[in-house]
């Protein structure tokens, strides 16, 4: 039996859940017998070396920037070649530019399967609005390009949440519907997994995001005020560099706790700060899943977090830690305050959060996922 080829493509491998996971699926679909896997980037961008050692990766670069003027912008040459060279039954992308390049070029018999990792502004419908907003009528006007290159016989797309399967059904059209596939993400827990041994520290908090609006950290700055009013002298430990880095050291400065707000930027072995901490925090305002959360609960932490839609499925409110429906800094604290001075409750969260976490491994994962890539192509042939 031939080998099952599988392309798996992605903008860059910068510092993200998508590209740690399209590493991981790489590396675990590696191991498989009768599979070829390739990884293919747009960019030669890679935070992740110390994971992609051995790791079947090229660079191809490729851009589809449409223009509703008419001056789009496409060059797929490289990629192309990549195509004729690998011959992949299956190309599997991962976020929207990659998405664009996929679907430019799709080579006969080929499934192809969208990884949808967040809900994306270019796929919402058409509203009265979009008609006053140069961008929403742009995303619109490249949403309509791409389901015209979107064959539902030869789509998977991909939800990795509840909620991203109801936005799914919402924006995309009825004929895809039957391609959608709800497929939680997942993680490598022997990664994570605490050595024996290894003890958290309760008052160290960590948090573990790129420095964006979204991800709110600023938000966890006035957690930290509110602790040590109520007499927790926390640490805040936070992994993750970007824009807003100014803005957190200013309002920890306000609020005269900077020396409690450790900024670490990027960090490689992401597993060894969430060893030495006790509990794992989490501020993002909307979030599509939060494999952040799932390596925390692995290595023993229980999770306080802001309701991002997405990570209600990795959540279990009073079980593996909080899940906080409104952003409230003082109710925020009050629940790590909780954690932080009931021994039994922070032990019997720890356990489960462990256990739970444990259901998200990646070799099961890519036993699903193959099934998925295995049923795409038998009805492709039929």
């Amino acid at each position: 039996m031939a080998a099952l080829r599988i392309l798996h493509l992605i903008p860059n491998l910068g510092k993200g859940g998508a590209q740690r996971l399209a590493i991981d699926i790489c590396r675990e679909l590696g191991k498989r017998e009768d599979v070829e896997v390739m990884l293919a980037t747009l960019s030669p961008e890679n935070e992740y070396g110390h994971l992609t050692n051995g790791l079947g990766w090229i660079t191809s670069p490729a851009h589809v920037r449409p223009s509703i003027s008419g001056r789009s912008s496409i060059d797929v040459t490289q990629f192309t070649g990549v195509l004729d060279t690998f011959r992949p039954n299956i190309v599997h992308s991962h976020l929207y530019p990659a998405e664009l390049v996929a679907k430019e070029v799709q080579p006969h018999g080929c499934l192809q399967v969208t990884h949808m990792h967040s809900n994306i502004p270019q796929l919402r419908n058409l509203s009265f609005t979009t008609l006053f907003s140069k961008s929403r009528f742009t995303d619109y006007f490249e949403k309509r390009r791409l389901l015209r290159r979107w064959d539902p016989k030869t789509a998977r797309v991909i939800a990795i949440s509840n909620d991203t399967l109801h936005f799914l059904e919402k924006t995309l059209p009825g004929r895809f519907h039957r391609g959608i596939v709800f497929l939680l993400n997942a993680i490598d827990i022997n990664r994570f997994k605490r050595p024996p041994g290894r003890f958290g520290n309760r008052l160290q908090l960590v948090t573990v995001g790129n420095l964006l609006l979204n991800k709110n950290q600023i938000f966890l700055v006035d957690v930290v005020k509110r602790l040590g009013e109520m007499g927790h002298e926390v640490e805040l430990m936070i992994a993750g560099d970007g824009p807003l880095r100014d803005a957190i050291i200013n309002r920890a400065e306000t609020l005269n706790v900077r020396d409690r707000i450790k900024l670490l930027g990027k960090v490689d072995h992401v597993q060894c700060l969430l060893w030495g901490s006790g509990i794992m925090v989490h501020s993002a305002t909307y979030e599509s899943l939060g494999l952040v959360l799932l390596e925390g609960m692995t290595a023993g932490l229980p999770v306080v977090t802001l309701d991002g839609k997405g990570n209600r499925d990795v959540m279990r409110h009073g079980e593996n830690g909080f899940l906080i429906e409104r952003n409230d800094p003082a109710l925020f604290a009050s629940k790590v305050a909780e954690l932080i001075r009931d021994d039994t409750l922070y032990n019997r969260m720890s356990s489960f959060a462990v256990e739970f976490a444990s259901r998200f491994d990646i070799v099961p994962y890519v036993d699903g996922l193959l099934e998925v890539y295995h049923d795409g192509l038998n009805e492709l042939a039929r």
